[in-house]
């Protein structure tokens, strides 16, 4: 089960990680 768990530990980082990108995108470019 350790497997599983670091698997969505890595999904949570990535999820984390484009959300952070696309609120910076946005913000540098209003739409």
């Amino acid at each position: 089960m350790a497997d599983s768990a670091l698997s969505w530990r890595l999904f949570a980082e990535l999820l984390r990680s484009g959300t952070e990108f696309w609120l910076r995108r946005s913000a540098a470019r209003p739409v």
